[in-house]
């Protein structure tokens, strides 16, 4: 198709002849935009809506423990070298999706019973994602088109299946597909500058989105403090046990020098006197041992709340208002823009 000699002269384009030519043909390119806008309106209201909810948390900062390395960090920083020492629990903050990211703690998440406002049930978010929730128009073309190999692949291969019992979770493929585009829902951030972290969801339904950011919350701060506080944690259930055991032979022993005591009163017996001495040194031992155990006992319970690290909620979680997608304003304007190229294109290649 040869291009409009009046609008394109000397291969540049003649905008007064090229607004003629819009104008000649003017029901040429309002067909086309009434084309794309309808277009768009299609997809801006048959796309899926989204919720976004969030909540950011500043972890303890014990920096200041650290030791100062002054000009050595910018000069480690150049050699590409990363002399991050610690974090506010022990965890590098680049490592906190991780933890959240997990099959076990996504599958946690996914079966955990979430109340979804637009259909007034509480059910999880693996049930609502298989049975209750449908793909957009564009969803199924894609899934019947790009996707259509893989879905004659599940017909033609099916899972296999055994008697023996696996002491591994094992999902299908349809599962793992579900599971992971909720793993992708869910997104946690870190500001470099201010040290925060923000945690971010993303759900068909308001409530939803905001219950499911609690429970992120929740479960990232709960497997932190537990990885933080395991060893102090063991330590104490040690010596816990072992403050029991030797009260128990302070007591059992004070129980026996006591009965010993009233059954010879008047007894001045060298013999008596020597099991009286043998059983109070028995008692005196344990009893110094009870007492030692009860310091350290305290001194663990207090190592315990120190390695306890501390979030502190800056922006609490809200059940979002405004729906994330789609974006039907930018979604019209974006068709709008490309029916007007599309149809000046159109009208600079028109013959004369």
């Amino acid at each position: 198709m040869g291009k409009n000699s009046e609008v394109v002269k000397g291969g540049e384009i003649d905008l007064v002849a090229l607004s003629k030519a819009i104008w000649k043909n003017r029901f040429l390119v309002l067909k086309i935009n009434g084309i794309f806008l309808i277009l768009g309106l299609f997809i801006a209201f048959t796309s899926k809506v989204e919720y976004e909810a969030s909540c950011k948390i500043l972890p303890e900062n014990n920096n200041s423990e650290l030791p100062n390395l002054g000009g050595l960090g910018g000069l480690a920083g150049l050699a590409g070298i990363s002399l991050d020492l610690g974090s506010s629990d022990g965890v590098s903050v680049q490592l906190y999706p991780s933890f959240i990211k997990s099959t076990p703690s996504v599958v946690s998440l996914i079966n955990h019973p979430l109340f979804f406002e637009k259909y007034d049930t509480t059910i999880s978010s693996f049930e609502y994602f298989q049975n209750i929730d449908n793909p957009s128009f564009f969803g199924l073309i894609g899934k019947y088109t790009i996707g259509l190999p893989g879905q004659i692949k599940k017909l033609i291969v099916s899972d296999s299946t055994s008697s023996y019992k696996y002491d591994f979770p094992r999902f299908s493929k349809d599962d793992w597909e579900i599971i992971e585009d909720f793993s992708n829902r869910i997104s946690i951030s870190h500001n470099e500058e201010n040290g925060t972290v923000k945690i971010t969801v993303e759900m068909p339904d308001p409530v939803a989105a905001a219950e499911l950011t609690q429970l992120v919350y929740n479960q990232l701060t709960e497997r932190l403090i537990s990885y933080r506080t395991e060893k102090s944690r063991q330590n104490l259930q040690f010596i816990t046990s072992r403050f029991e055991e030797t009260k128990l032979e302070y007591e059992q022993n004070q129980t026996k020098l006591a009965e010993f005591s009233e059954r010879n009163k008047n007894v001045t017996n060298s013999l008596i006197l020597n099991e009286y001495e043998r059983l109070k040194n028995e008692m005196d031992i344990s009893f110094e041992v009870y007492k030692g155990l009860a310091a350290q006992l305290e001194q663990a319970k207090i190592k315990l709340k120190e390695d306890t690290p501390i979030f502190t909620i800056l922006e609490p979680v809200k059940i979002p208002e405004d729906k994330l997608k789609p974006r039907r304003l930018l979604i019209l304007i974006a068709f709008l823009m490309v029916g007007i190229t599309w149809s000046t294109i159109k009208v600079i290649f028109l013959k004369s």
